[in-house]
């Protein structure tokens, strides 16, 4: 009886390969949501480098002293800075020892705001009271900001990542399930006999199982010689050696 009991508890303790699997899924949507936010925010902060320019604070404001500024939005914490037409923004020059080519020094680039070639600065918004009186002073700089309800975190977390999560996990298990039931050998004997057939979506297989078990290259040829390939119409199993298929050996064959 104890033995029985310890038998079953065995059995017991092995994983579910369902709840496995699941995990697996699981896993794979949160790896796929996550490189796709990475690749978004990425992409984004790209394509803003190519036409935006960080100036420091300092020089914002000088640059609305001097009359110099055209527009200014605050948003998400970042003052964005619109020039007036034909300034020109010189790009500061990077050091020496930054350069990719040794001995080579960087030229330090210069950008012109126009119609055909619009140029975007921006910097930190700081907590500074005396900002807006500078910018009331100056009539002909046009400022605004955005308006933006503050989410919680766990709703954030929610809308950033649990609903892409899901959102992966449904279409995988979609993919799986078009994959696991296919339609075959229709259209006449030509075509084989009709069937339902479909992919076996597992981590292992048959070869890699026959390889682990085998003790040497002639006992793995002679395992794979032995594998199941098909039956005949009247039932007769058809192998590997059937076929006169036969494992590749360089050891043989330098022989």
């Amino acid at each position: 009886m104890s033995s029985q009991n310890n038998n079953k508890n065995g059995k017991n303790n092995k994983p579910n390969p369902r709840l496995r699997g699941a995990l697996t899924l699981v896993a794979w949507a949160l790896v796929l949501t996550v490189v796709f936010n990475y690749f978004t925010a990425y992409s984004s902060n790209t394509a803003n480098k190519s036409t935006s320019h960080e100036v420091g604070y300092s020089d914002f404001i000088t640059m609305v002293e001097k009359n110099q500024v055209d527009k200014v939005l605050f948003k998400d914490g970042v003052i964005y800075i619109t020039p007036v037409e034909g300034y020109v923004f010189t790009e500061e020059k990077k050091d020496q020892s930054t350069s990719r080519v040794p001995g080579k020094e960087q030229t330090a680039k210069t950008y012109t705001h126009t119609k055909e070639t619009p140029l975007t600065l921006y910097t930190a918004q700081l907590n500074d009271p005396q900002l807006l009186a500078l910018l009331k002073e100056h009539k002909s700089i046009e400022f605004t900001g955005y308006y933006q309800a503050q989410m919680s975190p766990i709703l954030e977390f929610m809308v950033g990542y649990i609903l892409p999560t899901l959102i992966m996990l449904g279409l995988l298990m979609l993919f799986m399930r078009l994959l696991s039931k296919k339609g075959g050998g229709i259209g006449g004997r030509m075509q084989g006999v009709p069937r339902e057939d479909g992919f076996e979506i597992t981590v292992a297989s048959e070869i890699m199982a026959i390889l682990c078990l085998s003790k040497n290259i002639d006992d793995l040829k002679e395992r794979v010689a032995r594998v199941t390939v098909g039956y005949t119409y009247d039932d007769r199993p058809v192998t590997v050696r059937d076929l006169k298929i036969q494992l590749y050996s360089p050891r043989a064959e330098a022989g």
